[in-house]
């Protein structure tokens, strides 16, 4: 069978990207490269490993993420994106293509560069280490390229209506991830064999863990690719699987603490995995809100399915940022009554023990940050809303706390980001005032608009 008849995307892309002269000039200039690095150096196995390892960074991790957060954008802007819609092709074909197709080229010098990675990796200690590094950095490049590209097609969605897009953002976000990821695998690995971490009553290696991790992320990656392509053709998705995620990822959290004796004090210790999956939720929910449509129409949509109890309209419709938020408000529920919990049963003092305040003060700053976002880009000739937005919470959370530091007032620090020693009830009633009156104006001004 043809690769044309298997994935016509992958294959054009492949016609694209894999002209004769790029196929004749990538093994020359790779092989000139590291001629010019091994030849003067005596230590030449080792000098060439570490050679191809950041050529195999350049090409997947720089080259490539620019690749594909350009993938789909360049398409929208070239006004060609529209006519590939309307073809027979399916949403899992599209994303296989785009996620690959886009990166053919940089994968294509890869090659070369992980043949001479392998080869040296063999004539050096600590083989098994470095062949380690190697499949990390690998599978976190197609998690990041997923992952760009996923988001990618967000802005798209939310920047329809715009002559112009640019991938910089997207790209920023790609090349941030890659280095953590990378950053990561590099210190995990770098550290004794034998170092261990314990999840779910279980004992796994640092680096074998953290490639379960990669491969578990990069399939929840690729879900949301697939599900962007799928919006993308005007195929409905529900909330389900969002939901699912963020399930998988209150597990993957609560695993590290598992193993914990739970026969005493088991909620007591559960709590520290229940406040750190709960700010997991809140960093995931303003990402979210950040990154998705503020159209005012989907948004109208949603107040009515939830005035109508129309479900099914409300599941395909809804923004993923309030889903999160919702389960996120679940878990502060779990949080607070774990609290009460250990007070009754051990008789420790829950207001002054537990970070309670901090708790709701943290819920009521993502409000009130939510509003601000929408509250700037309540306008429908609003374009520079997102900018408005950081440059507000530039001034809430730094600036503006920094200059009262500087006069010597520290009164007002509940006022402007969460405090973990809060104490009283002003830690939260602040941060809830302006939450109620940023959503109040912006609900108002977008009602009005609609």
């Amino acid at each position: 069978m043809k690769i044309s008849q298997i994935n016509a995307e992958l294959t054009r892309n492949f016609w694209i990207e894999l002209t004769p002269n790029r196929i004749f000039m990538m093994p020359i200039i790779l092989g000139l490269l590291f001629l010019l690095v091994g030849i003067p150096d005596s230590s030449r196995y080792s000098t060439l490993l570490y050679a191809s390892g950041g050529m195999i960074f350049f090409l997947l991790h720089i080259w490539g993420n620019k690749q594909v957060a350009d993938a789909v954008i360049h398409e929208v802007n070239e006004r060609t994106w529209d006519n590939q819609r309307l073809t027979l092709i399916r949403p899992f074909e599209l994303a296989i293509g785009k996620l690959f197709g886009s990166t053919m080229f940089p994968w294509y010098g890869c090659i070369y560069c992980i043949a001479l990675y392998v080869y040296c990796s063999l004539h050096l200690q600590d083989t098994h280490k470095y062949i380690m590094l190697l499949g990390h950095s690998l599978l976190s490049a197609i998690l990041t390229h997923s992952f760009v590209l996923s988001i990618s097609i967000l802005g798209i969605q939310k920047k329809r209506n715009q002559e112009k897009i640019s991938g910089t953002y997207y790209y920023i976000l790609g090349i941030a991830l890659s280095f953590a990821l990378l950053g990561f695998s590099i210190q995990t690995i770098s550290q004794d064999l034998t170092t261990t971490l314990h999840w779910y009553f279980t004992t796994y290696a640092w680096e074998n863990f953290y490639l379960f991790s990669l491969l578990c992320f990069f399939v929840w990656s690729f879900t949301s690719l697939f599900r962007c392509m799928r919006k993308e053709l005007n195929y409905s998705n529900g909330a389900i699987v969002w939901v699912g995620f963020l399930l998988f990822l209150a597990i993957y959290i609560i695993g590290f603490t598992a193993s914990i004796d739970l026969s005493k004090e088991g909620l007591i210790h559960s709590m520290p995995s229940l406040l750190l999956i709960y700010t997991a939720y809140h960093c995931i929910c303003f990402f979210m809100a950040f990154n998705e449509s503020k159209d005012i129409v989907a948004l109208k949509i949603v107040y009515t399915s939830l005035k109508t109890g129309n479900l099914r309209d409300l599941s395909e419709n809804i923004p993923l940022w309030l889903v999160t938020l919702v389960i996120s408000a679940i878990t502060a529920i779990l949080y607070l009554l774990s609290g009460i919990y250990s007070t009754i049963t051990n008789g420790s003092s829950w207001l002054t023990n537990n970070p309670t305040f901090f708790t709701l003060s943290l819920l009521s700053f993502l409000l009130r940050d939510i509003g601000i976002l929408y509250l700037s880009n309540a306008s429908p000739k609003s374009k520079r809303g997102d900018i408005a937005t950081i440059v507000y919470l530039a001034l809430l959370y730094l600036l503006i706390p920094s200059t009262l530091h500087l006069l010597g007032i520290r009164a007002l620090d509940d006022f402007f980001y969460p405090n973990i020693e809060g104490k009283n009830t002003f830690s939260f009633s602040f941060p809830l005032l302006q939450a109620i009156l940023t959503t109040s104006i912006a609900f108002y001004k977008y009602k009005r608009n609609s």
